[in-house]
């Protein structure tokens, strides 16, 4: 579980696109408690809670390219 929080944090900070957008959701993204709190872009372009996954082995990968 350890290395899956860390794993979770990393892929969050890796992305700074990600960054950004999450920012506007959460008032000060440095105080997020948990992944939970963000949502991210599914392939269709809709918002979608990461709060869907609670309870589920999680990895954030970070695929976007320039």
């Amino acid at each position: 579980m350890r290395l899956w929080r860390a794993t979770a944090f990393l892929g969050l900070l890796g992305s700074r696109g990600v960054q950004r957008s999450m920012c506007a959701q959460v008032g000060d993204w440095q105080s997020a408690k948990s992944i939970y709190e963000f949502s991210a872009k599914d392939i269709d372009g809709n918002d979608v809670s990461l709060e869907k996954y609670r309870g589920y082995v999680c990895i954030i990968v970070n695929v976007a390219s320039k």
